[in-house]
Order: C-alpha cells, then structure tokens, then sequence
C-alpha cells in the first residue's frame, strides 16, 4: 500500500511508488511509479521531471489515456503527458518512468516539479498546475537504500498548487509565466494554434484534446440535420 498526500487546494494526490533506488554497479536503468489520485474523472496529465546529468528520462507510460505525447526535453526538464479527448481518464492513474544512468553509477537525482492536470470544460480545457516537488535519489553508494512506499507525509515533499488554474478555449486564454520552468497555460494565437513556453509541447495535447472534441460535435450535428 502507499499513501497520497492531499494537495488542499486541489485535492490532487501525488507519491511515488519510492524516493530512494539502490543500483547494482551494472545497472543501466531504473523505473519509478508516480501515483496521481484526483477528486474527479479529467482529461490529461501532464508531467515535467528535472534529472542530474548523469540519468535522463528515456520513457515513459501510463495505465490511462489513449493518446500520449513522446517524451520531450524542453526548458529544463522532462515532459511527458497522457490524455483523452474527453473527462474520461480515471480518478487514480499510475505514471511509470523508466530513467536511463550509466553503469557505477554512485549518486543521481530527480525531482518531479510539475503536475499539469486537464480537464475538458465545455469547449476549452481548464489545466490545474501542481509542484509536487518530489525528489527521487539513485545510486550504488553505500548510504543510498531502497524503500518499498513513500509514507508521503514529510514537510519537505508535500503537494503544493501554484495557485493558478488556466482556461484554454477557442478565442482567448491566459498566458502564465514560472521562471525557469514550462507553462501551462497558453495563448491563442491569430492563426488558431496554440503556442506555450515549453515549445508548443503542452499545447500538442491540449489542441489535439479540442479538435477530436469539436470534430465529434460537428459530425453528430450533421447526423440530426439529415434527420
């Protein structure tokens, strides 16, 4: 069993399956299980993750979501998203990241900075942004152990929101700024594409979740004019 801590705010959990990983000296890779408890069914989850320089993350895969955008290195971290084109992925989902590292590896990093989730509203898309800060060690040193849960009740790894809760739609929506970091939020450009901060990658999804929305509406439309 593992336990989720509640982001008040959103009542968005977030843990990891464990934050520590102890490798053998031949060890190439390792893989980590993000867990995300939401209140309500949504439509897409989006995650960044920051490495060391000495692991990267190569893949990627989720238990929902039958639309996926490949993993992509942008402003700093790691992004990965899974997504519906309607609020139907499930409450509890479970994130797997599969990391790269060298052999002899003595001491790695990564933190899970950001959790972007998306639910579908009437035309446009609302993104709930959460800094989960958590910090996930690997490595063959010594003092480096392994934990099967989390408990997930440190002060040092608890959820927090931003704050900010961005509307997407077909006209307008607001563009939000975080140092160093990729933006949820996104702009509706004059030629109808959707451009963000982290080179478009949070606006493949988010356009590809309101185009197969706007297609069934005008597909069913034309069925009952025929009528």
């Amino acid at each position: 069993m593992f336990s989720v801590v509640q982001a008040c705010a959103a009542g968005i959990g977030i843990d990891t399956d464990r934050r520590t990983v102890k490798l053998n000296n031949n060890d190439e890779s390792f893989k980590v299980e993000v867990y995300i408890n939401n209140t309500e069914n949504f439509a897409g989850a989006e995650l960044g993750i920051s490495c060391s320089d000495n692991i990267s993350l190569e893949s990627s895969s989720s238990t929902a979501g039958s639309m996926t955008a490949s993993t992509k290195d942008a402003d700093g971290m790691y992004w990965t998203s899974f997504f519906e084109s309607t609020n139907k992925m499930p409450k509890s989902i479970t994130v797997t990241l599969n990391f790269k590292c060298p052999k002899n590896t003595s001491s790695s990093q990564a933190i899970i900075e950001k959790v972007n989730i998306m639910k579908k509203d009437g035309a446009g898309v609302t993104t709930e942004r959460m800094s989960p800060n958590i910090r996930i060690v690997a490595g063959t040193s010594e003092n480096i152990g392994e934990t099967g849960s989390t408990g997930g009740n440190s002060s040092a790894n608890q959820n927090t929101t931003d704050g900010n809760k961005t509307s997407t739609n077909q006209d307008t929506s607001k563009n939000n700024t975080d140092s160093g970091s990729a933006k949820a939020g996104s702009t509706a450009a004059s030629d109808s594409t959707l451009k963000t901060g982290n080179e478009d990658y949070t606006a493949i999804a988010l356009l590809a979740v309101m185009l197969v929305s706007i297609i069934a509406f005008a597909v069913s439309a034309r069925r009952k004019s025929k009528k």
